[in-house]
Order: C-alpha cells, then sequence, then structure tokens
C-alpha cells in the first residue's frame, strides 16, 4: 500500500503549530507557606502562615490549587 503525497504543500512549506509546554512544566508539589480555610460565607480563603494574613478570597468557587487546608 502505498501513501498518497500531501497535496500543495512540501514538507519544506509545511508551518509549525502551536503547542503545549512540556508535560508538568508548572508548579510541583504543594505551595509553601501558605494554607486554605473556608470563611463563614463558605468561600475559601487564603493564608499567609508565617504573619496570619489572609491573602485572598476565592470568589469563583472551589478550592485554590496545591495549597493545604487548615483544620
Amino acid at each position: 500500500m502505498s501513501r498518497r503525497p500531501s497535496v500543495g504543500r512540501r514538507k519544506s512549506e509545511v508551518s509549525t503549530l502551536a503547542k503545549n509546554g512540556p508535560k508538568g512544566g508548572g508548579r510541583h508539589g504543594a505551595v509553601k507557606g501558605r494554607s486554605q480555610f473556608k470563611t463563614p460565607s463558605g468561600l475559601s480563603a487564603k493564608r499567609d502562615t508565617k504573619t496570619g494574613r489572609i491573602m485572598d478570597v476565592k470568589t469563583s468557587g472551589g478550592d485554590f490549587k496545591g495549597v493545604r487546608r487548615e483544620k
């Protein structure tokens, strides 16, 4: 069985497409120095473990990725 030649393009004219980066190219493991908890309104809040200050509240629902939960 023979392959059909590509129509209209030569090998040197093939365009490169956008690609995803290497697998796991982002954060590895847990975020250090942070913890999260549920506020009375049900939203997740992120806290700095050294100072205890609230850094961010997630309004879109769900939990922060990679941040450990307080008990």
